[in-house]
């Protein structure tokens, strides 16, 4: 019986979603396979970019960031996790513009919320 690639990518999508908060370094490693076999995966390059930035790279997190919420400027994780990357960059105020457009596209998003209280 065949296997369904997409079942697979969808798969590891899932877990690299599971494992960004316990084991970032397992989460890239994932989100790299998926990438892999679909390059324009912007479930894979979100989790790409939130392991980069929790794992103190906030410039490459941006790197993938920064073209992922042009080509989808209302994807509210997007916006929340390119506020905490450029506040990681020392970019306060734009951080802060970003994580604004989370909470106004989302106003129950408690994490964006809570990042520009510290913010």
């Amino acid at each position: 019986m065949a296997t369904d690639p997409e079942a697979d990518l969808t798969a590891w999508v899932e877990e690299a979603g599971h494992l960004l908060a316990t084991d970032p370094t397992s989460a890239e490693g994932l989100a790299r396979k998926v990438l892999q076999r679909s390059p324009r995966d912007p479930r894979a390059a979100l989790i790409l970019a939130s392991a980069r930035r929790r794992l103190g790279d906030p410039s490459g997190a941006l790197a993938i960031l920064k073209p992922l919420s042009r080509a989808y400027p209302n994807a509210v994780n997007t916006l929340y996790e390119l506020g905490l990357a450029l506040d990681a960059q020392g970019e306060a105020a734009a951080g802060i513009a970003a994580l604004r457009r989370a909470v106004a596209l989302n106003p129950d998003h408690a994490d964006a919320w809570g990042a520009i209280g510290d913010a």
